[in-house]
């Protein structure tokens, strides 16, 4: 090989070039040698971020010489991750993935991403919260008197104010109980809106349950809060949204779970619902093959999720309104015979039993006839 001809003029006169060009810092005015697939795992090296080490990369201050979006992958990398997971929690659009991948699944509380599913207004009868939710961990409660060895939900309604639930629960600090109170909008139990102490939500949620119901009082007297982080309060309208969506490039995403049927927890489905909607759309997944997943696929797999979870729906949305009459005295039922209270805790499991005994008068009296001439009572 002959001698190295001149040196070209360099941009930026004697300074030292980067060993490291990303494309965020040089706009793509560069060649790539490596091609990363989505699901190729990346981790930052202790040594991108020893400045001593990486002047030519930092100039001794990571910080200030790179741009937001490479400090953050940096910090995202800490621990290995894919390429697919960073560009999610990088918040990278969409339709990144709607064009790399086959199917995209959008599952999201709440927020920007669940804008994009329309409400479906036939299936959503609340156009605003129906509860005021306020939640409190706790160490310290005490044992349930009845049955002071056996871990259980208890639920306390108060009508025309809202309900109780107490539920024991694991945390980072140990076994531990939620309080966890749906108060009516602007009743005595819609306090917690502004509340940012600890100490004060903790206050809020044991003075009411002094107040009605003094016998799950008597077992709080000496909780305290699991940790600072142990409240939570806020609200949402139950909503059944449209669950395919439309992104601006052209691309389809389909909803799961809360983003497409967002029930208000007081029946507790919340969990249980997403479970089974995954199921169901792990099967159709499966039983379409190679096929392509177009909009009529997306729709009809909900479509058959639907169908199971419309009873939770339709169940959790009687239950936020008054109770009439035969379902308190279904309620009472329960605490005296024990296969109505066996009935209706499986309805938990199954709700579409709920239709044959809940909902309709008629049905609730010839049932707790039929049980109270079985037991003799």
């Amino acid at each position: 090989m002959g001698k190295p001809g001149k040196r070209l003029p360099v941009r930026g006169g004697d300074r030292r070039p980067a060993r490291v060009r990303p494309y965020s810092l040089t706009g793509g005015r560069t060649r790539f040698g490596h091609v990363l697939l989505v699901e190729t795992f990346v981790g930052a090296t202790a040594a991108l971020e020893a400045a001593e080490e990486r002047k030519e990369l930092t100039n001794g201050n990571l910080a200030s010489r790179v741009t937001p979006e490479m400090r953050a992958i940096v910090v995202l990398c800490r621990r290995m991750r894919t390429v697919a997971e960073i560009a999610a929690l990088l918040r990278m659009p969409l339709g990144y993935f709607s064009r790399t991948y086959d199917l995209v699944l959008v599952s999201a509380g709440k927020g920007e991403l669940v804008q994009m599913f329309a409400r479906d207004a036939e299936r959503s009868p609340y156009s605003e919260p129906q509860r005021a939710l306020a939640v409190a961990y706790v160490h310290g409660l005490g044992p349930r008197p009845e049955h002071p060895d056996m871990e259980a939900v208890r639920c306390n309604l108060v009508p025309g104010v809202g309900e109780m639930f107490v539920m024991p629960t694991f945390t980072t600090s140990g076994r531990a109980d939620i309080l966890f109170w749906e108060g009516v909008p602007g009743g005595p139990l819609d306090a917690f809106e502004d509340v940012r102490d600890p100490a004060e939500h903790l206050s809020l949620t044991l003075e009411p349950m002094e107040r009605f119901l003094p016998w799950e009082y008597a077992r709080a007297t000496e909780v305290e809060l699991t940790d600072a982080g142990g409240t939570l309060a806020g609200r949402y309208a139950p909503t059944v949204r449209n669950p395919v969506g439309r992104l601006p490039s052209g691309g389809l995403v389909l909803g799961v779970a809360d983003v497409v049927v967002a029930d208000d927890p007081i029946t507790g489905q919340g969990s249980n619902s997403a479970s089974k909607c995954a199921a169901f759309y792990l099967a159709s997944i499966l039983e379409h093959g190679e096929e392509e997943f177009d909009e009529a696929w997306m729709q009809a797999t909900f479509d058959r999720y639907w169908e199971t979870a419309r009873h939770v729906t339709k169940w959790t949305n009687a239950m936020l309104g008054p109770p009439p009459e035969h379902v308190l005295n279904l309620i009472g039922a329960a605490g005296q015979l024990q296969p109505v209270a066996d009935r209706f805790a499986n309805g938990f499991n199954d709700p579409a039993d709920f239709e044959n005994f809940f909902y309709d008068p008629k049905k609730t009296g010839g049932y707790l006839m039929e049980v109270s001439g079985a037991s003799g009572a």
